[in-house]
């Protein structure tokens, strides 16, 4: 089964008028890594496919339902993160989730300032659990607001 990405745009909606004058923060999963240079198989966090269908790894999506605005961080990239894992295709990632506004992950952590007035804002993060490792971008993330 495909998905189209009014279905994602959909899920977005749906979430987003569930909590007015808020900012909401999703964050997608980064790879694991298997051994000194490979990564185990990469596994998007649920939530975060759910909103935007993207299977792209370090990716972060902010709702923003009091500006009506959403985006997507994605991490900096220098000439050899490019050369060994490629260039971030935002065109690629709008075809599927619909989401038009990409923006770097340092841009990105000046948007915490911009939150000061909304009722809440929410945040992906998860519970440390006995053998469990937290994804460390929600940490991160967290960290910055």
């Amino acid at each position: 089964m495909s998905f189209t990405k009014q279905f994602f745009i959909n899920n977005r909606k749906r979430l987003a008028s569930m909590h007015p004058n808020s900012a909401i923060i999703v964050c997608g999963n980064r790879p694991m890594q298997r051994s000194g240079d490979s990564p185990y198989p990469f596994k998007q966090d649920g939530n975060f496919w759910y909103l935007t269908g993207i299977d792209e790894p370090n990716l972060i999506l902010v709702i923003d339902t009091k500006n009506n605005t959403e985006l997507i961080a994605y991490p900096d990239q220098d000439s050899t993160d490019q050369i060994f894992n490629g260039k971030i295709d935002t065109v690629r990632l709008a075809e599927t989730s619909g989401i038009d506004n990409y923006i770097t992950q340092t841009e990105g952590q000046q948007l915490h300032a911009n939150f000061v007035n909304y009722d809440k804002v929410y945040l992906n993060l998860a519970k440390k659990h006995y053998g469990i490792v937290v994804n460390s971008l929600r940490q991160e993330t967290y960290n910055d607001i």
